[in-house]
């Protein structure tokens, strides 16, 4: 969290296939919220792929909601999988 800033931000959270729908996820998010309120975050961000919707149920029951959307791109000639 950026030094005088009260927002926090959640970035590449995953969970390998073999672990998921434990909720380890979750336990990981909670924890990871708990300790941006630690420090006096009141506000907090992340970013989830459209098509991972499992991803999305999870921070929605966290109270999390869609703020905005954009697209990404990937340079296909550096071995990004290419769009069709």
């Amino acid at each position: 969290m950026p030094e005088g800033s009260s927002r926090g931000g959640i970035y590449c959270m995953a969970t390998i296939p073999a672990a998921r729908r434990q909720g380890l996820a979750a336990a990981v998010l909670a924890s990871l919220l708990r300790a941006g309120k630690d420090v006096n975050a009141t506000d907090f961000w992340l970013q989830v792929t459209a098509a991972n919707h499992d991803a999305q149920a999870l921070y929605a029951r966290a109270g999390f909601r869609a703020a905005g959307r954009y697209v990404y791109r990937q340079d296909s000639r550096q071995g990004a999988p290419a769009a069709h």
